[in-house]
């Protein structure tokens, strides 16, 4: 087909071809109404211990699954008085680890932009919370053991000093 007999086909054709366009966009433009409008928020965590290197009580492979836990999520869903279900919440909440660093995007999907933001970035502050909660529990521990030895060691000192 030479170019010249394709522009007298287009010419010839020319109302399909604008009717079938004007078809087109006024059936994208009721389907735009029919599709709710979907926002997403993210925040990134970048997991930095405090001498520098990094915290071996929770391996950065783990911190997706705690960020969509539901004892973070719970907490998120209570600060921010959410009207949605847990599981709602859990399906909506996206976290990966980008490549291998220590940088991990947290992303919320809602129909409204200002609660995708405030979501997301409640998720990471939660999920830091607990972070430290669970690297310095065990620690915790061992410091109230410790104190209480010491206690203990100092209250036999004390009496054995007074005998």
């Amino acid at each position: 087909m030479t170019p010249q007999r394709f522009l007298d086909v287009v010419k010839r054709r020319s109302l399909i071809i604008w009717s079938v366009l004007a078809v087109g966009l006024a059936l994208m433009y009721s389907f735009r109404g029919i599709v709710p409008s979907s926002y997403s928020g993210v925040a990134h965590i970048v997991l930095v211990a405090a001498s520098g290197t990094r915290d071996p009580s929770v391996s950065i492979v783990d911190l997706p699954s705690i960020a969509t836990s539901t004892v973070v999520l719970q907490r998120v869903r209570n600060s921010l008085k959410l009207p949605i279900s847990l599981v709602n919440l859990k399906g909506n909440v996206s976290a990966s680890v980008l490549g291998r660093s220590s940088i991990m995007a947290i992303g919320y999907r809602d129909p409204s932009a200002a609660r995708a933001i405030a979501v997301s970035n409640s998720v990471a502050d939660e999920l830091s919370r607990y972070y430290d909660e669970i690297s310095t529990q065990s620690y915790n521990v061992n410091v109230s053991r410790l104190s209480s030895a010491l206690a203990d060691e100092a209250a036999k000192r004390q009496r054995l000093n007074h005998e």
